[in-house]
């Protein structure tokens, strides 16, 4: 393969150019286009190859060429190979430090500790070996702060999974997955499988999304079957947890593993993401590298690693006692003494985090400010994104992109056509994100929302409802507006958790603008996704506090409809008799209203009791409330109301042995 250096440097002096002249015409740094020449810098960005190419009026054969001495073309994607999966060093693996004893557990079980131990790297190899082996990887990963997808990092695994595919593979794994379109709506647009035409009860159909999800797994199975294997789990969240052990209990004719990592010092005592213990088949990977393997590490990524002397083994042994043993830290370490940026080993720092401040400082100012960006919008930021959060011209910010790929604080992630730029590490972007001051932080935000919306396509909600609540210039509207959308697609999706940190926030938000009858009907929203995912005495306690701020309105309409939601509530918590005494004394007094309560609303109340009578076996009581729930329906020609009290209804008659009259 012909060398990027020698390529460039013979199209140039074809084309008569100095390396200024070049530099100017493409519109990068003289010293990008002389460190690409003398082959310092041997992985540009796509768009360097782009800018130099248009600069020297290249044809599309030496387009090509040049292309190709840039970087190796992606070979596509065949069954049982491995997905991208984020790597703490960039796309080439590093050496994988004294792990010999862990590597024979990774076909078990893998959940490593403390953050730099190692255990993003291990799950990379796991990857990397059951690809090898012919089993199907789909991969994914957990990030805090940053307003990450509902249901990752399960739905991150299959939407990178489906993005490799051709539109035929799409549909060939996408059999049988119909309730998959309810967290991939974009499966439709694309015609790839049709939605269902039907809406069971919440829990049912969150029951059949995750059945579709084990479905799909099932469907993509290699020569050896199916691998998941999920990153940073500390910070999935609860649906997600839910979903990933449905997923976990589900029957599979194919062989199927999973393979989570977290760190155990980011969850609480005695409970690990998913709730489950250590057990038969699986194990833990962690502790520190051994010091004969640590500094063989340091020699490997240290200039003349190779040499022998004093000073060089007195190198290596301090590289040894700085990094503790901890791999990550151990890698860090020696990479900065190797690229000068420590004056002695003895001045190593002991915590990745000076590690990573030395780093950072030794970047002009302008990679400075478009790092501390990249960490306002997470773990992975899109290149057309960074491109407009820089106030750079676009040859310039492919110059700045580039000394942090160097520096190996950002690192190129190409998924499909659309690349983007990550950190090697958690542990850099905390660093990065730590350092700013509040006032900054929220600009960045500001920035980074404006941005999203000013973007191609619809930016996700969860991710703008995240940086405008903490934007500094943030309209009040505008943050609501959001938080409501994104509340409202979780809610849709069944993710109830996230639904309600979305709602609790609009809450906070509204009370404190001021705005209680809005605070309110979030309330009554948030009763309604606590009582879809069972929290029966949260869902009562925020309903009653929704009525209690109605009732100070005189909104009649609003406390009948939220009384009824209290009785579906005690319903479902097997209280029958309280919700009896809670609903029955409210429907005899807005009887007797003036003015009258609405129909609908009536049908509601009397629809509510009669569920309440059924559970209670008193059915004589539950056909009369049946009755006036169909009349009030009936006025108000709600057809579908009128069809659900209905059957309501037809049940009495049946429980009273009355089947001829039930039938009809």
């Amino acid at each position: 393969m012909r060398r990027l250096s020698g390529v460039l440097r013979r199209y140039r002096k074809a084309a008569g150019l100095t390396q200024g002249e070049l530099a100017e015409r493409s519109g990068l740094s003289l010293r990008g286009v002389n460190d690409l020449e003398r082959g310092i810098s041997r992985t540009p960005h796509k768009e360097t190859v782009l800018l130099l190419a248009d600069a020297l009026s290249l044809s599309s054969t030496e387009r090509d060429l040049l292309h190709s001495a840039a970087r190796r073309r992606p070979t596509p994607r065949a069954p049982g190979t491995l997905l991208l999966l984020s790597l703490p060093f960039g796309t080439a693996s590093p050496p994988l430090v004294g792990r010999t004893r862990e590597l024979a557990q990774l076909e078990h079980h893998l959940a490593a500790g403390e953050p730099g131990i190692g255990k993003s790297r291990l799950l990379h190899e796991a990857c990397r070996r059951a690809s090898e082996r012919g089993w199907t990887v789909l991969a994914g990963g957990c990030h805090r702060r940053s307003g990450q997808e509902l249901y990752a990092p399960v739905l991150t695994a299959l939407h990178r999974d489906l993005a490799g595919r051709s539109l035929a593979e799409s549909r060939a794994s996408l059999q049988g997955c119909a309730w998959l379109v309810r967290l991939l709506p974009e499966l439709t647009e694309r015609a790839v499988i049709p939605a269902p035409t039907w809406s069971p009860p919440p829990d049912q159909e969150r029951r059949l999304i995750f059945g579709a999800v084990a479905r799909y797994l099932a469907n993509c199975s290699g020569p050896s079957g199916t691998l998941l294997a999920l990153d940073d789990l500390q910070w999935a969240g609860q649906d997600a947890l839910d979903l990933l052990a449905a997923l976990v209990r589900a029957p599979y004719e194919q062989p199927m593993r999973f393979l989570g990592a977290y760190r155990s010092t980011e969850v609480g005592i005695g409970s690990p993401p998913g709730g489950s213990a250590d057990g038969p088949g699986t194990g833990r990977a962690s502790g520190r590298a051994h010091p004969r393997a640590a500094r063989a590490a340091g020699r490997g990524y240290s200039p003349g690693g190779a040499a022998r002397g004093g000073r060089r083994a007195g190198t290596d042994r301090s590289l040894g006692a700085a990094h503790g043993g901890v791999p990550y830290f151990l890698v860090s370490c020696a990479q900065s003494a190797g690229a000068g940026l420590l004056a002695n080993p003895s001045s190593v720092p002991w915590d990745v985090a000076q590690s990573v401040r030395q780093r950072v400082a030794a970047l002009p100012a302008a990679a400075q400010e478009l790092l501390g960006a990249a960490a306002v919008v997470g773990r992975e930021a899109p290149a057309v994104l960074l491109q407009a959060l820089a106030a750079q011209p676009k040859g310039e910010v492919v110059a700045t992109l580039e000394a942090l790929n160097q520096a190996r604080l950002l690192v190129e992630h190409e998924a499909g056509a659309q690349a983007s730029y990550q950190f090697p590490h958690d542990l850099i972007r905390e660093v990065v994100l730590a350092d700013p001051s509040a006032a900054r932080r929220a600009s960045l935000h500001q920035q980074v929302a404006e941005a999203l919306e000013r973007g191609p396509g619809r930016a996700p909600v969860e991710r703008l409802a995240y940086h405008y609540s903490y934007a500094v210039d943030a309209e009040a509207d505008q943050v609501i507006r959001y938080l409501e959308q994104a509340a409202e697609h979780a809610q849709t999706r069944y993710a109830c958790t996230e639904a309600e940190g979305y709602y609790r926030r609009l809450i906070e938000r509204l009370e404190g603008l001021g705005r209680q009858e809005k605070a309110d009907q979030a309330r009554e929203r948030l009763g309604a996704a606590l009582l879809i995912a069972a929290r029966y005495e949260q869902a009562l306690e925020t309903l009653e506090q929704a009525v209690a701020g109605y009732r100070a309105r005189a909104d009649h309409e609003r406390v009948a409809r939220v009384t009824a939601h209290i009785g579906v509530a005690h319903a479902l918590r097997g209280s029958f008799a309280e919700g009896i005494a809670r609903v029955q004394p409210f429907v005899l007094q807005v009887e007797a209203m003036t003015p009258p309560l609405s129909a609908q609303g009536l049908a509601c109340l009397y629809d509510a009791l009669a569920h309440r009578f059924q559970r209670s076996a008193r059915h004589a009581e539950q056909l009369a409330a049946a009755e006036r729930a169909c009349a009030h329906a009936q006025e108000a020609q709600e057809a579908q109301l009128l069809a659900h009290n209905k059957v309501s209804y037809g049940l009495a008659l049946a429980y009273l042995n009355r089947k001829d009259e039930a039938v009809p």
